[in-house]
């Protein structure tokens, strides 16, 4: 490299190991922070990403590259923020070092021939300290060119509100947070058993039937590279992992998901793009979904889940077999769908999935104002919109469950007004066909909260032809729950 290319540098360490950055790359250095968004398909090296103001950056740990030892326990260690060409990456190191001036410092550059794939980020050494001291110099080129690493440039969103609102459902996978289109799911079942096939392969963990349907498992943690220590059997009744059904072409499938989150509700504007991490799933990643200052999940292009080879794979041209699964679709047409997604109140309730604006986590705090009545619970702002929380277990006379630290709230509007109910946990997304159930007169029950609820806020059904035989659904009535909750607050 020649003398008038060289300039300032910052200097940071990372175990025995001394790294140099040019300043003319070096955008900030900022605190590590408390967590990473985890990337499917992502090589050892590539940490997770996390959102700086309006970019979302791969952080790269180079103990991974040249297998260093964490001999620094250090309690915050920084990530060192280079800019490339408009391009953005973070480095994470367990501390600075110093800036200095490279003219009067001994410079050993590395050829190409000289180097690695593995060691090309770095192109040279500086000799500092009368020779005694080496600190290697850091390509930013080479490292936002390494394999599988995005490139992600900064996005200033100018306009949030900007197109049609769109809802997406969230779910783990591995340790990575995912989402999908509500559109493009059908259901949302919870399994205790997933039958072996002959067919099974390491695409397909087996089969489940759902009324009559023959659906094979996708194994998506295989897919997306990610350790699947999911086993479903009988005995796993309180597993959080879910099934979700979903449509490739002809035929219909479940991906087994660790657990489903929440219902995301999202603009265009607030998806920060990002290329593929790998050839093996191009163009799968649509980009994340950043709210608050805080990546809100990983947003999947479901049709580029399994390529017609992978279809074809797991059928393997038993098309037979899936026949019924092919044919869904007619009975569909035949009668009305009712889908709802399930809850948690104690009991467990259901809500038409079409009145749900999107669920989130529980705020830490309510605003409460003076004189609050006892039907609601406080309120909260929701992207420059202001939530009013219902006191859901006073409604329902239910116990208190204010010791769960996972509770969620079911956003839905009435009158243009938005709403919260505070549950304990979504449970899934049921769907049937209304022929299918058959309303359940008031009589039969005899607890307390649920007769409750059917004299004042909803109706009580049975589905006939479900997974589970006779499976009864609480279904709450939004309208009559916020109209009976005005005429008791007026009272």
């Amino acid at each position: 490299m020649n003398n008038q290319n060289r300039n300032v540098y910052g200097s940071f360490i990372i175990g025995d190991m001394e790294v140099a950055i040019s300043a003319s790359s070096l955008q900030e250095v900022v605190n590590e922070p408390c967590e990473y968004n985890k990337i499917p398909l992502s090589p050892p090296y590539l940490i997770g990403l996390f959102k700086l103001r309006d970019a979302v950056i791969p952080v790269i740990d180079l103990r991974s590259i040249f297998t260093i030892k964490d001999i620094n326990k250090v309690d915050v260690k920084k990530i060192a923020i280079i800019e490339y060409n408009d391009y953005w990456v973070g480095v994470l190191f367990d501390d600075t070092g110093e800036v200095f001036n490279d003219h009067n410092e001994r410079r050993i550059d590395f050829s190409q021939e000289e180097s690695t794939d593995k060691n090309s980020v770095i192109n040279g050494v500086f000799k500092l300290g009368e020779n005694k001291r080496l600190v290697h110099i850091l390509d930013p080129y080479k490292l936002l060119h390494l394999e599988h690493i995005p490139k992600t440039k900064n996005q200033t969103h100018l306009n949030k509100n900007f197109g049609k609102r769109k809802q997406c459902i969230s779910f783990y996978i591995g340790e990575s947070l995912c989402a999908v289109e509500i559109h493009a799911i059908q259901e949302i079942v919870k399994i205790n058993k997933i039958d072996n096939t002959a067919l099974s392969s390491p695409l397909c963990l087996g089969i489940i039937n759902i009324r009559g349907k023959t659906i094979p498992i996708i194994n998506i943690n295989f897919i997306l590279g990610c350790d699947n220590k999911l086993h479903i059997n009988g005995d796993d009744d309180n597993s959080n992992s879910r099934i979700i059904i979903m449509r490739f072409n002809e035929y219909i499938f479940g991906l087994q998901v660790n657990s489903v989150e929440s219902i995301i509700s999202f603009f265009d504007n607030d998806i920060i793009k990002f290329p593929a991490i790998s050839t093996k799933k191009e163009n799968l990643f649509l980009g994340c979904i950043t709210k608050n200052n805080t990546i809100e999940t990983i947003l999947l292009d479901y049709k580029k889940i399994l390529s017609d080879s992978e279809i074809k794979n797991i059928t393997q041209g038993h098309k037979e077999l899936y026949e019924d699964a092919s044919n869904i679709e007619i009975k569909k047409n035949s009668s009305k769908k009712r889908t709802y997604i399930t809850f948690s109140i104690g009991n467990l309730y259901a809500l038409d999935i079409s009145e749900v604006k999107e669920i989130i986590d529980h705020p830490i705090e309510l605003l409460t104002p003076p004189n609050l009545v006892k039907c609601f619970s406080g309120m909260f702002n929701l992207r420059d919109e202001i939530v009013t929380v219902i006191n859901t277990r006073y409604i329902y006379n239910e116990i208190d469950n204010s010791g769960c630290n996972d509770k969620k709230i079911i956003i839905f509007s009435h009158d243009d007004i938005k709403y919260g109910l505070t549950v304990d946990s979504i449970n899934s997304i049921v769907s049937f066909d209304e022929q299918d159930a058959i309303s359940l007169p008031d009589s039969i029950f005899t607890n307390q909260s649920s007769d409750n609820l059917l004299k004042n806020f909803g109706e009580a059904i049975q589905i006939t032809n479900a997974d589970t035989p006779n499976t009864t659904l609480l279904v709450l009535k939004s309208d009559a729950l916020i109209n009976k909750i005005k005429m008791d607050a007026a009272a």
